[in-house]
């Protein structure tokens, strides 16, 4: 029984000093594959395009008023300049 004892001793001697190397493996193989938590993507805002109304000259105003009958065709004239 006693021989026994020791035997079940050194398996559990070995046993965790394999374990303790297999941890530090671990640990190695853990940092050399880096951090591959995912980041947030940060968009950033794009400009809010301006218009400078002081340069709009008004005889260019009034010759699209007269081209534009109907609000009907203005509405068709407005939907078509915001498709470019």
């Amino acid at each position: 029984l006693e021989s026994e004892n020791r035997a079940l001793r050194s398996e559990v001697t070995h046993l965790r000093l394999e374990n303790a190397l297999l941890r530090e493996q671990l640990q190695r193989l853990q940092g050399l594959q880096g951090n591959h938590d995912v980041l947030p993507v940060v968009i950033p805002p794009t400009p809010t395009p301006t218009v400078d109304l002081s340069r709009l000259d008004t005889s260019l105003v009034t010759q699209i008023a007269s081209f534009v009958g109907t609000s009907r065709e203005l509405l068709n004239l407005a939907l078509t300049c915001k498709s470019f």
